[in-house]
């Protein structure tokens, strides 16, 4: 069924034949989103900050007022975040985690490890690489470090070049540049994480993959992705890979995916305002 509703969503993703060093890639959407589409991405973020089984045995029986507690431990919310364009950041990266999540596992069939359930404060941004994406978890033969960057335009802001120096700079560059940094340490600290956390939750098979990933003993393809989540349908995509293209020692396989929702900023906000009663209506509680 999600499948179908992403479908009806989303055109298929293109692959753009033009001479950059890396692949570029674009997905559109066929029509504006529906209520069917919403519910569906409200569903995903709540399962991405916590899954269904430990979902239902913190909430199940729990009174409104538990309830809504518990969701502002999870969510970024007025009370936990600093101020309110704090909060409007943090949300809307939380949300382009979970939608790409998302869309790697319907489109393109691949399984990924995303940060967003062990987040220790709720009001900020997780750092550190967003997602990482196998063909194939149980059996990796090639692994994806993702970064994704959720902007309603895209015009140029402030971030590092590759000396470490703040400019202006292109969405593009900041992602790559983020991108670089997180996974050249010599232990990537995702796939770190993830091994002790497997081994902590007795999944033994899970905790060897990610241990003989991190020591060398498995070899496996070491792919870079960037994700572009927009509504900027006017900007000047050109502009934005040219700046990406001329960069030195880029990351290499890498690909860059715009997702380009000419209505993002309204599903941000409907997802937001409305993911609160969706959670009352999964454990029968009245709005």
């Amino acid at each position: 069924m999600d499948d179908v509703i992403i479908k009806d969503w989303l055109n298929t993703p293109i692959e753009n034949k033009q001479q950059y060093s890396f692949n570029f890639i674009t997905i559109t959407n066929k029509k504006k989103a529906d209520f069917e589409i919403i519910r569906l991405l409200q569903k995903n973020l709540l399962y991405t900050y916590e899954d269904k089984t430990s979902l239902d045995f913190s909430l199940k029986g729990g009174d409104k007022s538990f309830i809504r507690n518990y969701l502002k431990s999870l969510f970024p919310n007025d009370e936990n975040s600093d101020s309110e364009n704090n909060k409007r950041m943090t949300q809307s990266g939380d949300f382009g985690e979970a939608t790409t999540k998302l869309l790697l596992k319907h489109l393109y069939n691949k399984d990924s490890i995303n940060k967003l359930k062990y987040k220790l404060h709720s009001g900020r941004s997780v750092f550190g690489t967003d997602l990482i994406s196998f063909d194939n978890i149980n059996n990796p033969s090639t692994m994806s470090f993702c970064e994704i960057k959720t902007r309603q335009k895209l015009q140029k802001e402030k971030g590092k070049n590759e000396q470490g120096i703040e400019e202006s700079l292109y969405i593009s560059v900041i992602a790559h540049n983020s991108l670089k940094y997180d996974t050249k340490q010599l232990i990537n600290p995702v796939l770190r994480f993830m091994m002790l956390r497997a081994k902590e939750s007795n999944e033994l098979d899970t905790a060897m993959t990610f241990r003989e990933i991190i020591n060398g003993n498995k070899i496996i393809k070491k792919e870079y992705e960037i994700y572009i989540l927009t509504e900027d349908t006017k900007a000047n995509l050109a502009n934005i890979l040219d700046a990406l293209e001329q960069l030195q020692n880029k990351l290499c396989p890498l690909s860059i995916t715009f997702i380009i929702v000419d209505d993002l900023d309204y599903i941000k906000k409907e997802i937001w305002s409305g993911i609160e009663n969706y959670a009352y209506s999964l454990y029968g509680v009245d709005v």
